[in-house]
């Protein structure tokens, strides 16, 4: 029997993800591929796929001191020792482990977000019911509804539907923001994101010809002026981004002055050309996640990378081109330190004071289950879980004293005054602007 795992790339390959077998490939080539070649050499050849973890089920971890463990990727948790190949028996510990078992049971109900959220679903007894990462390559037998289900949802998962299908007798709201796809996944690999093991594969682009088509439908039948992509990241890489960006600029550039696109980008897909096709296409906003100055917070916490010079470039284009960025940021996370703080608010006011309500918007880190930075933050002891929630506590003592205190001076400074405004009311946006800019002199205050 020979088998066939799904590679994941890490160290210098993370440079080449286009080259690495995407899951659709996998299903559409590979397999069918195996199956051939199984047929043809009387074999047989087993794929395991991106959606369940094998552990438990195909494999077992052993460490070089012999110790056994359920996955690769957790041999550094003691608690997860399950015995010793050199002095316990291999029989009873894949046959008799409790803590086999359970990684088992975890998969056969759900996939890896769930995972993280396994004791609450289990006092709901959904396991069993509850499938939150679907790969047809699995092994796992569900029960006969919830695997057709299951099916029925993967073959779904990558196909885009074009909105000229609609009927014609569809209203919609005066000034409505209509949101268009333009691809699924990200290349990125950010430990704060559960984006892409949602959908169970990295970046995925729609022909963007038809995502054009579906602009310019709207615009002429319905007389829809402001879009928005749902991507969670439109470019993919820089190539991709070049020549979707030149797509859109020649599909939109006649009504380029009647819309507007809003899109999530990350910086380093953007060149100088790439954002001048998307003013053409009309895109009047980015959404661009910097989440922090800190080059070490930035590689060895979020596991993102981005290239300052470069961002600043980008920045300047797209100034150059009337493109609005909007930059989202990560100031609050549980390894923070008020040196950290004091470094990051200069870079912040020195990239751009008036962009301070962007940066200080939602600027503590959201933990979401699942997510490498999640496991992190509880092997440091520092996850906060309630049921169906988690938060976290701060590692060093200071920040915590001056996150409470900024806790405090929002309760007194800024809830009062958020109770009376509306969202509707144009004025009311620049006040909640001008109270973001109150937080950031308070901090820079603190910090003096």
């Amino acid at each position: 029997m020979e088998m066939y795992y799904r590679k994941k790339n890490c160290g210098r390959s993370k440079g080449y993800s286009d080259i690495i077998l995407s899951d659709r490939e996998i299903i559409d080539v590979l397999i069918p591929e195996c199956e051939r070649l199984a047929k043809q050499y009387s074999t047989k050849i087993e794929t395991i796929g991106s959606g369940n973890c094998g552990s438990g089920i195909s494999g077992f971890a052993i460490e070089q001191k012999g110790d056994i463990y359920p996955c690769i990727f957790g041999v550094s948790d003691k608690t997860q020792c399950m015995g010793n190949i050199l002095s316990d028996s291999l029989d009873d510990v894949w046959f008799n482990s409790v803590k086999l078992d359970k990684f088992r049971k975890l998969d056969e109900g759900f996939g890896y977000l769930a995972a993280s959220a396994s004791e609450e679903l289990m006092e709901y007894e959904a396991v069993d019911l509850v499938v939150t990462k679907i790969s047809i390559l699995s092994f796992i037998q569900y029960d006969s509804y919830v695997q057709t289900l299951a099916e029925n949802v993967q073959a779904n998962i990558d196909k885009f539907y074009q909105i000229r299908g609609l009927q014609n007798s569809i209203k919609f709201y005066e000034n409505s923001i209509i949101s268009i796809e333009g691809s699924s996944g990200c290349n990125a690999r950010c430990t704060f994101c559960a984006y892409n093991e949602d959908v169970g594969h990295g970046w995925y682009g729609r022909n963007v010809t038809e995502a054009a088509k579906d602009i310019h439908y709207l615009y002429e039948v319905h007389n829809i002026t402001r879009f928005a992509f749902s991507d969670n990241e439109f470019g993919g890489n820089l190539y991709e981004c070049s020549y979707r960006a030149k797509i859109l600029a020649d599909h939109l550039n006649d009504i380029r002055d009647k819309i507007s696109i809003a899109l999530n980008i990350r910086s380093e897909v953007l060149d100088a050309d790439s954002i001048l096709n998307f003013s053409n296409a009309g895109v009047k906003t980015f959404l661009i996640g910097i989440e922090s100055f800190n080059e070490r917070t930035l590689k060895k916490i979020f596991g993102k990378l981005v290239d300052q010079a470069h961002l600043h470039k980008v920045i300047k284009e797209c100034d150059k081109n009337n493109i609005k960025t909007v930059t989202s940021y990560i100031l609050w996370h549980p390894w923070q330190t008020i040196e950290s703080i004091k470094f990051e608010l200069d870079k912040i006011e020195k990239f751009g004071r008036y962009r301070i309500p962007q940066f200080l918007t939602n600027s503590i880190l959201k933990v979401m289950p699942g997510t490498p930075i999640e496991l992190k933050i509880k092997r440091d002891n520092l996850l906060k879980k309630s049921f169906f929630h988690r938060s976290f506590e701060f590692q060093d003592n200071n920040t915590k004293v001056l996150y409470n205190l900024l806790k405090t001076w929002y309760e007194e400074n800024v809830y009062p005054t958020l109770r009376q405004l509306n969202d509707e009311n144009k004025g009311d946006i620049r006040q909640i602007a001008e109270l973001k800019i109150k937080e950031f002199e308070w901090l820079k205050q603190q910090l003096i």
